[in-house]
């Protein structure tokens, strides 16, 4: 009945319609890999502080930790919502249902994971390093249920081409065809795992400033961290977007189809420029002396980032034969 009143709805809104589900796409699988990513950097942090004997890494690897556990549980509960709401789309104890369910086992794992390590703080307090790795475990974890909900996703969209019923594992997974977006996906997929926490972990920091207050000398250091780790990942991000974008255009010059109209230079600016730019703000950010007066840029690149989750959704999703 919901889902059914939601098309009703849709269908009064055109623009409403097209603008919302690429929206919705590009958050949700934006902050499946930030969770993903969230262990590794709250696991180094916590090990990098020992190193350092820096209070501040503790204390920011606790507040990214507390980031991680919320946006797990609340994919893990809206993915079972999901679920519920698709029993259409999913029919249990079917081969695409069992394959549903192990991409939400495979979550449901990592969020275990990543709760037990968030209980174990105050026990383990003597014990950082071993810590550390528990939360480096979680985000092992998160990266195979990302795969593993990915490859679902992907055999879940098969079932709307024409000839779904002839194809098999081997022809939907092909790696022997490149460039294809599959192969994108693929070489984009560790680059955001590392990247898209760091976004996160940005504005997060801005929103925990009144309730968690270390000082305005600790929100100076760790913001700048925070931003110089989102830098690195994200310049490494751009390159490749830039590369598949260079690698679409070499095709079609050699194959002599290049015909490239508005829409496709809108679509190949679009895969590139956005990380480009975040990447920028995040430069300036982790060489400021005063980050916190760059609230309103440090959002503007986590809003940014959200066009490279929607890509690497549609490359995901894309299939060429």
């Amino acid at each position: 009945r919901l889902m059914n009143s939601l098309e009703a709805f849709f269908s009064f809104n055109p623009a409403l319609a097209a603008i919302l589900p690429p929206v919705i796409v590009a958050f949700v699988v934006s902050t499946l890999f930030a969770y993903a990513g969230m262990g590794y950097m709250v696991g180094f942090l916590q090990i990098h502080g020992v190193h350092a004997q820096r209070s501040a890494f503790d204390k920011c690897a606790k507040q990214l930790a507390t980031l991680g556990l919320i946006l797990g549980w609340c994919l893990l509960i809206g993915a079972r919502i999901w679920i519920f709401f698709n029993p259409d789309s999913y029919v249990p104890r079917s081969n695409l249902g069992k394959i549903i369910e192990l991409g939400w086992g495979c979550l449901g794992i990592a969020v275990v994971t990543s709760s037990l390590h968030f209980a174990l703080w105050k026990p383990f307090k003597s014990h950082k390093i071993m810590h550390g790795s528990l939360a480096l475990l979680s985000g092992i974890n998160g990266t195979l249920a990302v795969v593993a909900i990915l490859g679902s996703i992907r055999l879940f969209s098969a079932l709307d081409l024409p000839n779904a019923a002839e194809l098999n594992l081997y022809e939907l997974f092909n790696f022997r065809l490149f460039p294809s977006p599959l192969d994108y996906a693929c070489g984009l997929f560790f680059p955001l795992i590392a990247g898209m926490p760091a976004a996160f972990a940005l504005v997060w920091l801005l929103v925990r400033r009144r309730r968690d207050d270390f000082g305005r000398d600790y929100y100076n250091n760790m913001i700048p961290w925070c931003a110089r780790w989102a830098f690195v990942a994200w310049i490494f991000i751009s390159g490749l977007y830039l590369l598949t974008v260079v690698a679409d255009l070499w095709q079609m010059i050699s194959t002599g189809s290049f015909d490239l109209g508005l829409d496709e230079g809108v679509t190949y600016a679009l895969r590139f420029l956005p990380a480009l730019v975040a990447c920028l703000i995040w430069f300036l950010v982790s060489r400021s002396p005063m980050p916190l007066r760059h609230k309103p840029e440090i959002i503007a690149a986590f809003i940014l980032c959200f066009v490279s989750g929607y890509f690497i959704f549609s490359d995901a999703t894309s299939f060429i034969f």
